[in-house]
This record gives structure tokens, sequence and C-alpha cells, in this order.
């Protein structure tokens, strides 16, 4: 056992392909250590991928992609600046918001930070707000993509664990609101003492009015559409996620009329290129998954826990920073796929819902979206704004600062995760 994890962190760390991580592991167990016929790892593989829910992945791939091109993001932040842009730091929080509302829409962090930066950054600049407070804003608050549900991590999660999409996505919410609520007020009390913005860009007002709002609001009911269909029994996550692609495609080819017909296959091509990337990670996993547990890891952490962790917090304390370092190297989706099935026994033994691991996972890959060296977050924002690394960074430090204290807390009391879920059960 103690070569196979060896041979997985060194091949790790030489920039292997996750994927072919887990398929290398899998082959050395099952081939010289349990001896098994190789056909097995074709079936289990087959097994992995054999799930009507994992159809919801690429489905909310093409409806955050169209999305994110076009009017629905502009909508969203216009209606924002609206609601929020006279307070101290109003734009700062209304890109925020709109941030969370696009999660809701797009279920990925990249989407939301090229779609709401872009558009946000400029206005954030032209009413006095520093560059490292727009950036700042705009790169932490699009880590709220993979929290807010629908959410493309969720469901990959929901599948390797073994537990409800719906119930995943309803644990996600309170601490998505909570995260986004704390950064906004943290921006409020620094741009209200800081006087950001001056007296001069607040006499200005953003001409928007009652036909305005009523145009944009189709983009508004974006995720109230998919999560009451979902939460209301009236469709599957699968079903919702396509759903989603059908609101998206009438709103921009015919709504906002900012999405041509020629332009689908380009979209749909790029969505499947993405989910069969996510299907080979989830085809991988299942047979290594096979293989761990044959080998009794997930025995053997049952039994190291009891015998040297005295209860459950000291195992969340521990975990949290075992995530933490994990999701700076490994994307959400990996990291919960190779974890998730490893840990599941142990989780069980002290009383924690899978679903909170779920959700503490996801957090601490926030955390890494945000830090270097390999934050996908910041690489995007760096992109979108053309700073340097250790300027998008330095920005980000007091974001990222709330974002720890707040998964610290969510981590250490899970009846924060699991107050929907269980108001749901009822």
């Amino acid at each position: 056992m103690s070569v196979i994890i060896m041979g997985f962190m060194i091949l790790l760390m030489l920039g292997f392909p996750i994927a072919f991580v887990m398929l290398a592991v899998t082959i050395f167990g099952s081939q010289f250590i349990m001896g098994t016929n190789p056909t097995a790892i074709i079936q289990q593989a087959f097994s992995g991928l054999n799930s009507y829910t994992i159809l919801a992945v690429p489905f909310f791939i093409i409806s955050g992609s169209i999305a994110s091109n076009g009017g629905t993001a502009r909508s969203l932040v216009n209606v924002m600046r609206k609601a929020f842009g006279r307070l101290p730091g109003g734009l700062g929080i209304a890109a925020i918001m709109a941030s969370a509302f696009f999660a809701a829409i797009t279920g990925s962090s990249m989407a939301c930070i090229v779609a709401v930066g872009a558009l946000m950054i400029p206005y954030m600049l032209e009413e006095g707000y520093p560059s490292d407070m727009a950036i700042g804003v705009v790169n932490s608050a699009g880590s709220l993509g993979i929290l807010i549900p629908p959410s493309i991590p969720m469901v990959t999660l929901s599948v390797v664990m073994g537990v409800s999409v719906a119930d995943t996505f309803a644990a996600g919410l309170i601490p998505g609101l909570l995260l986004a609520g704390a950064w906004a007020v943290y921006v409020c009390f620094t741009c209200k003492k800081k006087g950001i913005p001056n007296a001069e860009f607040r006499k200005k007002t953003f001409e928007y009015g009652f036909k305005d709002f009523v145009k944009d609001l189709p983009a508004v009911f974006f995720p109230v559409i998919i999560l009451g269909s979902i939460y209301g029994g009236i469709a599957t996550p699968t079903e919702a996620a396509a759903l989603s692609i059908v609101y998206i495609v009438v709103l921009e080819l015919f709504y906002y009329k900012t999405l041509k017909i020629p332009e689908l296959p380009a979209i749909f091509g790029k969505a499947t290129v993405e989910a069969a990337a996510m299907s080979v990670l989830m085809g991988f996993a299942t047979p290594m998954t096979w293989v761990v547990t044959n080998l009794n890891l997930p025995q053997l952490l049952v039994e190291l826990t009891a015998k040297f962790i005295p209860n459950r917090f000291v195992f969340v304390f521990i975990m949290f920073f075992v995530l933490f370092f994990l999701g700076c190297f490994i994307q959400t989706t990996p990291l919960v796929i190779i974890l998730a099935p490893i840990l599941l026994p142990t989780l069980a033994s002290l009383g924690i819902p899978a679903v909170h691991f779920g959700i503490m996972t996801i957090l601490n890959s926030q955390i890494g979206m945000l830090t270097p060296p390999f934050g996908f977050n910041l690489f995007t924002t760096m992109r979108i704004t053309g700073k340097s690394m250790s300027e998008v960074s330095k920005a980000t430090i007091p974001y990222l600062v709330i974002l720890v204290v707040v998964a610290l807390i969510i981590s250490c009391f899970p009846q924060i995760t699991m107050f929907l879920p269980n108001l749901m059960s009822r």
C-alpha cells in the first residue's frame, strides 16, 4: 500500500495528468498486488460511467458557455448595479452579487470571472476604485461558481459519494451566501473608510429605469427556474440541466439576440470536449476506488482514526489543512474523486455527513483557486486584466483571509451545511 501511495504522489509531482496517474495506480495495484484479471479494470470503468446523473455535467457546461458569452451576464450586472450601486462600495458589492447569481447559471468559477469581471472591472475603475480592489473582488467572487448551486463539481461529488444531488446543492447554498455576504460587508466597510467612490462619483446615477429592469428579469429568473424545478420535484438534476440549455438558448437567440444558430455547433463541441475530460476522470476513478477498497485502505484509515484521533472536531481540523494543502495543487473534481471513496467509512464512523465533507472539500478548493502557484482563478484574472500573478495574488489577500475564516467556521459546524438538506427531508 505504501508503494501505491508513494507512486501516486511522485507521478503527481512530476506533472502527469491526474487521470493517468489514477490509471497507473489502478493497473499496478490490480496486477502486481491483487493479481486480478485485467478485464476487471474495464468493467469497473464502465460501471463508473454508467450513471444518468453524470449527464448533468455536459448540460451545465453547455448552458454556462452560452450564458457567459451572451446578454445574460450583462443583464445580471445591470440589476446588481441598480440594487447596490448607491451603497458605499456598491459596485464591489454588485460584482460579488452578480458573481453569486452567475454562479447559479454557469457552475464554473472561470466563467464567472470572465463574464462578470470583463464588465465590472472597467466600471469600478471608472468610478475611482483602486485597481487592486477591483481585481481582488472579481477574482475572489468568481470562486463562488463552484460553491453556489447548481455547481459542476457538486454533481461529480454527489455521484462519487453516492449522495443526493439535490441535497448537495441545498448544502452549498447557505455557505455560498454567507461567504458572499462576508465579502460584501468587508468591501462596504473598506470603501466607507477610504471614501470610495469619492463624492463626485457618488453624485452620478446609473440610468436604469423600470423598463430596463423588466428587460433584465429573464436573466434573474434563470437560477430560480432551474433550482425551483429540482426542489419542487418537477425535474431531476439532469433534466433541470437539460432545461437550462433550452432556456438559455431561447433567451440568447430570440430575446437578447446575442447568439446565432451557426455558433451553436462550436459551443456544443467545446462542451463535449470538456465533458469528455470529466468522463475520463470518472472512468479511471471507479477502478482505482475498487483497488484501494480491496486493499483495505478505507478500513485501515478507520482503525488509525479510532486509535489516534479523539473526536470528530480534531479530524475536521486535520482534514481542513490536508484539503487546504491539496487544493493548492489539485482541482476540485479530481480531489473529490480521489479522497471521497477512501474517507467515506471514516466519515461514517465519526458521524460526519458525507454531504458536509463535500462542501468542506469545495471550500478548500476555492482557497486553492486563489493561491499560487496553481490557482486557476489567478490565471483567468491575469488573462482578462493583463496583470502579473504577484499583483493579482496581492490584491486577493484580504478576500482570501475571509474565505479561510468562513471555511473554518463552516467546517466545524456541519449544522450550517446540513440545515437545508435536513429541512427538505422532513
